[in-house]
């Protein structure tokens, strides 16, 4: 383990401090863990060295890593920073498709509402946030199209799953989803939690819930690490909003941050700031960082920031104007932070921006203001609206600090927390059980797509939705070459358009469009909707166009809702959001080998999940892998329809006949790019349909009934996570023939078929047949697994010569 800690951090001689090690052995011997510790105490690599050492060593601990945090601009540093360290020791790739199967290989990806470079959770290290990690629970991710909804779900199981900052959760929402999930899923995989500032009680309880145990560094501990040994960092509480005086007043050509409760509420402040110092101060660097730019505009602030924040800096006379994207785990730090009031454990975060460093730059001052008023007198509390008694409680207890500057270490930090967040921590998890009956009835209708609000319930109500500035979104290319970059804004934050949307229209001008979505993954397509009121606009999906009239952007100030801004062609990631894959002629025979196989190459990345699956349904985990097969064998017999085959032969006479053979097919031709303003030939439905052709025989040759459900409905939703409209279809003659002749040794026999379903027996397949996980929620994890491994199979089995395009 020292060997490997010194190789990751560049050869140094640097050993892990003891509560690392300890970490580590305990993770390595299976057990979940809680560890509190300070910021900048090395938490990340407690969590990452025993998932390193294990894959270094061939010790099967996880199939992957999940690392999730509450924020994007933490996920993304250490992202960073893990892909810099792991280069010493592994070969890094940043691409799942990547992925060669070399010796010390490792892929690091990251997904989050800005960065999208690991949709379906398939990298060994997956840096995530805390709203795609639930929401992907849920079957509801944020930012995917909704019918690819239940491929993530899966990824957790058998994973190792961190969440960093843990206290940063909304302890009436998103922090109870999160235990729960974590309930769920203690059969299936490891969990460590880690904070800072969570309250001592709070994490007591959380272990009596979810077990496993919990590492607290001593006083010693604390103070042995360089960044805390001559620590001398003053809280001060200003009883007034935050005024450019008090900010150039304090300044001294030195080094300060400002973080405000809004990017609205920035992007002012930095107009402010700028022109002050302007007059004072010409020498300023004043900067702008916030959640709402593009990834090259916050990149370029990013790169600067180091330059005169970072550990190494040399540089100062700047002034950083940002929101809570620094709240956590940016390493930076300045000789003053101001702040406007929040819940202290978020003001003890922000904190830890403020003499961080040791030596000189261990001594700073935390400048904590009182929050404006609206019209009304007041307080604007932002995102913070549902907080308004732990802001009452941190108004209070910052009001008894010296006025003229208190000193705080970290166990003082932590008994200020424990005064202000036990009482309310703890009548939260104090309602847990109580409240579990209720919090899984909404969890297991997401999972079934019967809670269209999960989100927003579960997770927390500014849960963020894709922007697009577009006039024409009907133009937009989302196509295997394109896919536009977008925006994730908290969804409140469209209330800025309500004025907007009477009637829809203003001028003949439409304010807003959202997507409804039509194909599949390979062939996915949209038309457009005009909301004409802003309830149906907050509820969108993933994703809002709003026409330049009433949105704008500037690399400068990044994105500004309700201020008009110039029509603007809109930046393209290099690559697409999803798999996107010019589709060759394939034979069904064909297909179904192709599926097959790439579900056996996928083997060996979910070990884990198969083992701890095998366990718990008393099953041999050789047997969990037959079933996968058994799906992806039986998937498509949907497409041995009359239908289909003459729909789908008809589109391949028009592309290119010389390919047509006497076998059924399961693929034509098909560019993505090129052919999706074609009108092709109705061809029907085919998921659910197979699904219900293949269910008898399920029933019939499996032990277990409910096993049997699992795969078909795995199959009927393996186009779309919720699907369950079952259509009236009749197979070709030969269909039971085609559809044994690829079937993998273990299934022996000939396959019997269902079609021509009578009305009721197509309302009793939807209502009564396909799982209900409310009805049968003991089966979501096997469901959640083989689903994905089907979808993802049968993705991969689409790249055939095609590939992503770089």
């Amino acid at each position: 383990m020292q060997r490997l800690f010194d190789r990751l951090t560049g050869g140094r001689g640097y050993a892990p401090y003891p509560f690392q090690e300890k970490v580590a052995d305990t993770i390595l011997k299976g057990k979940n863990l809680f560890l509190c510790a300070p910021t900048g105490s090395g938490k990340t690599w407690a969590a990452l060295l025993p998932f390193l050492s294990a894959r270094q060593t061939g010790q099967l601990l996880a199939d992957r890593l999940i690392y999730v945090l509450p924020l994007r601009a933490l996920a993304t540093s250490l992202y960073k920073e893990t892909i810099k360290a792991c280069s010493n020791v592994f070969k890094v790739k940043l691409q799942p498709e990547d992925r060669t199967r070399e010796k010390d290989e490792i892929v690091i990806t990251i997904q989050t509402g800005e960065q999208k470079n690991d949709p379906f959770f398939e990298g060994d290290i997956i840096f995530t946030t805390v709203d795609q990690c639930l929401s992907s629970y849920l079957n509801m991710p944020v930012s995917l199209p909704g019918r690819v909804g239940n491929i993530n779900g899966g990824a957790l199981l058998g994973s190792l799953v961190v969440l960093d900052e843990f206290h940063l959760l909304d302890p009436d929402k998103s922090m109870k989803t999160a235990m729960e999930m974590l309930s769920r899923l203690r059969p299936f995989a490891n969990f460590i939690i880690m904070t800072a500032t969570l309250a001592a009680k709070s994490m007591d309880m959380m272990q009596e819930i979810l077990g496993g145990e919990i590492i607290r560094l001593s006083d010693e501990e604390v103070l042995a690490l360089p960044s805390h040994s001559e620590k001398r960092r003053a809280y001060r509480w200003i009883d007034k909003p935050i005024c450019t005086d008090d900010i150039v007043r304090s300044h001294n050509h030195g080094r300060t941050i400002v973080i405000v409760n809004t990017v609205d509420r920035a992007q002012q402040l930095y107009l402010t700031l700028r022109q002050e110092f302007r007059k004072k101060d010409k020498g300023a660097e004043v900067l702008l960082l916030h959640s709402r730019f593009y990834p090259a505009d916050r990149k370029k602030t990013e790169d600067v920031l180091m330059d005169w924040f970072g550990k190494d800096a040399r540089n100062t006379n700047a002034v950083l104007i940002t929101t809570q994207v620094i709240e956590a785990g940016m390493d930076i730090s300045a000789d003053n932070l101001h702040t406007e009031l929040a819940p202290l454990n978020s003001i003890i975060q922000r904190a830890g921006r403020c003499a961080r460093y040791a030596g000189a730059r261990g001594t700073g001052t935390v400048w904590i203001y009182e929050l404006e008023q609206d019209e009304n007198g007041r307080s604007r509390l932002g995102p913070y609206r549902d907080q308004s008694e732990v802001i009452n409680d941190t108004r209070k207890a910052l009001a008894k600090l010296n006025p003229a500057g208190e000193i705080l270490g970290f166990y003082a930090e932590l008994d200020l927390i424990d005064r202000v967040h036990t009482e309310q921590e703890s009548a939260y998890l104090a309602r847990y059980d109580q409240d579990l009956f209720s919090l899984k009835q909404k969890i297991l209708a997401a999972m079934d797509g019967r809670n269209q609000t999960a989100v927003r319930e579960l997770i927390r109500d500014v849960a963020s939705v894709n922007v697009i500035i577009s006039d024409q979104p009907e133009m937009l290319r989302f196509d295997r070459e394109k896919w536009p970059q977008m925006l994730p804004v908290p969804r409140s934050s469209l209330y800025k358009l309500k004025s907007y949307l009477s009637g829809g229209i203003i001028d003949d001008t439409r304010v807003a469009a959202i997507p409804d979505e039509t194909g599949d993954e390979s062939d996915l397509r949209f038309t457009w909707s005009w909301p004409t009121d802003i309830d149906q606009l907050v509820k969108a999906s993933w994703l809002v166009v709003i026409h330049p009239d009433y949105a704008g952007y500037s690399a400068e100030l990044g994105l500004q809702l309700g201020v008009p801004g110039a029509s603007r062609e809109p930046g393209y990631f290099q690559r697409p959001l999803i798999p996107r894959y010019t589709i060759r002629y394939e034979t069904y025979g064909e297909h179904v080998r192709r599926v097959m196989d790439a579900a056996r190459e996928m083997q060996g990345f979910n070990r884990c999940a198969s083992e701890k699956l095998a366990a718990c349904y008393d099953l041999d985990s050789g047997r969990i892998e037959k079933l996968v097969e058994i799906a992806c064998a039986l998937h498509d017999v949907g497409k041995l329809s009359v239908k289909w085959q003459n729909g789908i032969r008809e589109w391949q006479e028009y592309k290119d006949p010389a390919k047509l053979t006497h076998e059924p097919l399961a693929h034509s031709d098909y560019d993505p790019e090129k052919d999706w303003r074609e009108k092709q030939p109705s061809r029907g439905n085919h998921a659910v349909e197979s699904g219900y052709a293949v269910s008898q025989w399920l029933f019939d040759n499996l032990d277990n009934e409910m096993v049997a459900a699992v795969i078909y409905t795995a199959i009927a939703r393996h186009h779309g996570a919720f699907s369950k409209s079952l259509s009236d279809f009749q197979l070709i003659d030969d269909a039971a023939t085609w559809a044994g002749l690829e079937n993998p040794p273990f299934i022996q026999g000939k396959i019997s078929l269902l079609d021509r379903p009578q009305p009721t027996d197509r309302l009793e397949f939807a209502d009564d047949y396909l799982l209900n996980f409310e009805r049968d929620e003991e089966w979501w994890p096997l469901y959640a697994f083989i689903v994905r491994r089907l979808r993802l199979a049968d993705q991969k089995s689409q790249k055939g010569d095609a590939r992503y395009e770089d």
